[in-house]
């Protein structure tokens, strides 16, 4: 198996942390380029959306300086691109999976009444996937290795 999914797949089970991710910026680019790419098109697939780039690149630009600013805080500023592409990896895999079910349930309803039971069910499998999000970000910041005064609700709303 290729030795970047290898990486996604220990970092997805909480086996490995950003220390295990290459330092590269090259990757920092490429993955941040990925997730503007990704968030267009889910804010295209979503009704009343369209898709613009700048928000993309906005929204990403502002969890990137958010995550600088939380390890400059703690004194680990040399951990941001390994941290970053970490995060970014697991962000993009975990769009990706969250475009398909929003792919597989369009077109999404007006009216709640309207709603498919197959488009319930796979509705319903985007809240288990945004806890293990939300997990796989702490398990990833781990803010007692930083030796922040912060607590994960802070890091979450980030």
């Amino acid at each position: 198996m290729n030795a970047w999914l290898i990486l996604l797949r220990d970092l997805f089970l909480f086996r490995r942390g950003p220390s295990d991710v290459p330092y590269s910026l090259n990757l920092l680019t490429l993955l941040v380029a990925t997730m503007v790419a990704i968030d267009a098109l889910a804010a295209r697939m979503l009704p009343e959306q369209s898709g613009n780039s700048v928000l993309a690149i906005l929204n990403n630009g502002v969890s990137l300086g958010l995550l600088y600013a939380l390890l400059r805080a703690t004194g680990k500023t040399a951990r941001f691109v390994q941290t970053a592409n970490a995060l970014l990896m697991v962000r993009v895999a975990m769009s990706l999976v969250t475009v398909l079910v929003l792919y597989l349930v369009s077109p999404i309803p007006q009216r709640p009444e309207d709603l498919q039971p197959q488009q319930a069910l796979l509705m319903s499998m985007v809240l288990p996937l945004l806890i293990w999000y939300l997990a796989l970000r702490v398990h990833i910041l781990r803010l007692r290795r930083l030796k922040s005064p912060w607590d994960a609700p802070s890091v979450l709303s980030s």
